[in-house]
């Protein structure tokens, strides 16, 4: 993001906090209305469909669904999180078969750790956009998040694997 105007990478760190906020504060209410459990399941569907929404609004770069592999839609998805103030870098190796991102900066965990809604949100919910981005590009992509800076990991790490 340093490439960016001061103004713009301050109007998208803000974006950021904003979007974090709106997530923690949705899930404040709805597990103040309807409990944990069942405020996880109805949170979990409903971030799924937004990253599925988010996919559909990004094929013109991530192309028709079902033609993404896992190389590149983890080279779209660092360009795309870099852009956004994350720090992101693509592991060495990557197939179209695996390919694995870590995100050294998270402005999401960044603002959500005050409020100690960092593990609750991050390693469930919000990390669900990604899962339903991903099976939008193509259903065969799998995601699995091994690391996560919420739960005191140097980064967070997503495995993208495309399934036979």
């Amino acid at each position: 993001m340093s490439d960016l105007p001061k103004k713009l990478t301050e109007a998208l760190d803000n974006y950021y906090k904003l979007f974090s906020v709106l997530v923690g504060g949705m899930y404040r209410g709805v597990v103040a209305e309807l409990g944990e459990e069942k405020a996880q399941k109805v949170l979990l569907r409903g971030f799924h469909e937004t990253g599925r929404l988010w996919g559909q609004i990004n094929a013109d770069y991530t192309g028709p669904s079902g033609s993404g592999d896992a190389k590149s839609f983890a080279e779209a998805y660092a360009a795309n999180t870099n852009y956004y103030g994350f720090q992101s870098e693509i592991v060495q190796g990557a197939t179209s078969k695996r390919a694995v991102v870590r995100l050294h900066r998270c402005p999401i965990h960044e603002t959500l750790k005050p409020f100690g809604l960092d593990v609750k949100v991050c390693d469930t919910i919000e990390q669900e956009v990604d899962v339903g981005t991903a099976k939008f590009v193509n259903p065969k992509l799998k995601l699995t998040v091994t690391k996560s800076l919420a739960r005191g990991d140097p980064y967070c790490e997503y495995v993208y694997e495309l399934e036979d």
